[in-house]
């Protein structure tokens, strides 16, 4: 799964923690009832493989991906792609630990995603290209929203040609983001 290498440790650690980890287990376990979004939920199914995490994790993308679609032609996200491309890649990241559920129908796994995919090839990526080769955060942001996404729909769970564009075209500006990155980071 997408930023969890091994679903077994993680699952062993979190049974078997204690002090800050148990402490934040347990805040974590509370928050699908309060937060927005759907990491959290996600994230606890991936864990527990409790359904009803799953499901809720799949209304709260539902709902974002529409807010998202919805916006294609506002200000925000013309003129703030980068702030809303970090966003996209916690939705696909939710969205692959959520993916192999049984609340994910094929129906709902093929809308989710054609609607990253349209967001994202609409947006962080044209945004991207059209960018001089350089770091900053916008770049960043909108490389790591391509890289994840096509590697998600590209190759992970798929072999989307489109995808595949993606995370090449977000892949070819790690190399300046790393030479280029002042020693502050920033």
């Amino acid at each position: 799964y997408l930023f969890v290498p091994d679903i077994k440790a993680l699952r062993r650690k979190v049974e078997k923690s204690k002090g800050l980890l148990n402490y934040l287990w347990r805040n974590i376990r509370a928050l699908p009832r309060t937060a927005r979004g759907p990491y959290f939920p996600a994230f606890i199914y991936l864990v527990t493989s409790d359904e009803t995490y799953a499901a809720a994790a799949l209304a709260e993308i539902n709902k974002m991906l529409d807010f998202y679609l919805a916006g294609d032609l506002t200000i925000d996200v013309h003129f703030h792609t980068w702030c809303n491309a970090a966003p996209m890649v916690r939705v696909a990241a939710a969205f692959d630990w959520i993916a192999d559920s049984k609340s994910v129908t094929p129906a709902d796994a093929a809308r989710i995603k054609e609607a990253i995919l349209d967001y994202t090839l609409k947006h962080p990526y044209t945004t991207a290209k059209s960018r001089v080769r350089t770091f900053d955060n916008q770049i960043a942001s909108m490389s790591l929203c391509c890289t994840l996404v096509g590697y998600l729909f590209g190759v992970k769970r798929g072999r989307d040609l489109r995808a595949q564009q993606l995370l090449s075209a977000g892949l070819m500006r790690y190399p300046d983001l790393f030479a280029t990155s002042p020693a502050s980071g920033y």
